[in-house]
């Protein structure tokens, strides 16, 4: 993967190690406990990552969240990789040029309607973001 980043870095694309102490997961892990428990998760339907989230568990330590397999065999990195992405998405909230322009202050006052709202207006924004690049919704 170096040779990737190396290439990324060079073409203009920001990019920063993470490594995978314990420290840097147990913070990504409560993070994405945090979003899911808070409902503020939004994934792609997909067979993939349904398969490796449903094989996920966090336990509790000591030092706070952990992500963890059922099984040894099971594969899990597309989720250990979402926890790390989640949460650079939300220490970086302020630099990202995704468009965030959602107004919450003059929306809905029933709570089902405005999470509707959100969600319909993140995929439209993602939708317009994208274009071009061959995505299909159902």
């Amino acid at each position: 993967m170096v040779s990737v980043a190396q290439r990324l870095m060079r073409a203009g694309v920001k990019i920063e190690e993470y490594p995978q102490t314990i420290p840097n997961l147990t913070a990504a892990t409560s993070n994405l406990f945090d979003l899911i428990r808070a409902r503020q998760l939004v994934l792609y339907p997909d067979a993939g990552m349904r398969l490796a989230v449903s094989r996920a568990v966090i336990s509790e330590s000591a030092r706070g969240y952990k992500l963890n397999k059922l099984k040894q065999r099971h594969k899990i990195d597309v989720v250990v990789a979402l926890s790390m992405a989640a949460l650079a998405a939300i220490r970086g909230q302020g630099e990202s040029s995704y468009d965030s322009s959602l107004d919450w202050v003059s929306g809905p006052s029933n709570p089902a309607d405005a999470e509707r709202d959100f969600l319909e207006a993140r995929l439209l924004a993602h939708m317009r973001q994208h274009a071009g690049y061959g995505f299909f919704w159902r």
